[in-house]
């Protein structure tokens, strides 16, 4: 409608989550007030219900999901938009929702690899970074970037970040040191502490509630597997740090448990060098409503045009990175 670009400021345009330079934002959502035609809208009755729960964009208050080839990182400010999606039972999509025919018409005007998934509509106070109740990522890396190590050896590896545990020594920018901090049950301890030990800020723990390996894609002939990683919030260069973290130990440079002890202490740990941003992608973010459902659901037509877009346009987006930088 007309009235949606004078003044161009009452849309109040609002990200879901930013990400780093070099980091893509495959599936990433933002919000905005936009007025619709009916014409414009699906009819309810022909929406399929998901495989896969999502959120994303819609009319009068509304959340848009887009998708990008390539953006930003985990924790800054870079490109995308999106869909998201994460096995689940089927549930019944969201009524108000932007027909294909009218996506169709503004992906026209989009470049190929910048695509709009979905919109739905959501309630007025939605707010889509602030409600946000998880994100879920994915990194790409190359098969051979394991070394020795078996695919199993690898995912318990991953594993041990899962959990709600100290992340200070695995993102950036979190870890001080005070010559007036000690530690409590020991003053004598050689470590040096990178947090207080008797009161830790709380930005320091996090919850990761998965972090495993999720499947083998094949990208031009190379082989990659899909770490999957889902977790409430995450700080500063974190995923980047857990991946860096277990390919150290992959490759001999490292242990288990030492991994551990910087995730359960507030001693400085130098376990997790910083992996390549170039094989993180955003790849959902869930705003589970307080009634006890998500907030927006999209058909299974939306979750399906996520997955292709990322098979023929991301993922070999990303092995091109490897492949011309030579990264790892």
């Amino acid at each position: 409608a007309p009235s949606n670009f004078v003044p161009l400021h009452r849309t109040k345009w609002r990200i879901a989550s930013r990400t780093d330079k070099g980091v893509h934002a495959a599936l990433a959502a933002v919000s905005f007030k936009m007025e619709t035609w009916p014409e414009q809208l699906e009819d309810p009755k022909a929406l399929t219900p998901p495989t896969h729960h999502s959120s994303g964009g819609g009319a009068a208050r509304a959340i848009a999901g887009a998708s990008g080839g390539a953006g930003g990182g985990d924790g800054g400010a870079g490109g995308g938009g999106g869909v998201q999606a994460v096995a689940s039972s089927l549930v019944k999509p969201t009524e108000v929702q932007l027909s294909q025919a009218e996506i169709a018409r503004i992906n026209g005007y989009l470049p190929n690899d910048v695509r709009l998934l979905g919109a739905a509509r959501v309630r007025g106070a939605f707010e889509p970074r602030e409600c946000a109740s998880s994100r879920s990522y994915e990194y790409l890396l190359p098969a051979w970037a394991l070394g020795s190590l078996s695919l199993r050896e690898f995912d318990d590896i991953l594993r041990t970040f899962e959990g709600t545990k100290r992340y200070h020594n695995f993102c950036s920018g979190l870890r001080r040191y005070s010559g007036d901090w000690h530690s409590a049950s020991n003053p004598s301890l050689s470590w040096p502490l990178a947090l207080p030990d008797a009161k830790p800020p709380p930005a320091s723990f996090r919850s990761v509630l998965r972090c495993a390996v999720q499947r083998r894609v094949a990208i031009q002939d190379v082989e990659y597997i899909v770490i999957g990683i889902h977790g409430v919030s995450f700080v500063l260069h974190q995923i980047r740090h857990m991946i860096g973290a277990a390919l150290a130990v992959a490759h001999g440079h490292s242990q288990v448990d030492l991994i551990q002890i910087g995730l359960s202490s507030p001693f400085e740990v130098d376990v997790a060098p910083l992996a390549p941003g170039c094989g993180l992608l955003l790849d959902e973010i869930r705003w589970f409503h307080p009634a006890g459902e998500d907030e927006v659901v999209f058909s299974q037509t939306t979750h399906d045009a996520a997955r292709l877009l990322k098979e023929e346009t991301i993922y070999p987006h990303i092995h091109s990175l490897y492949q011309k930088d030579q990264v790892l």
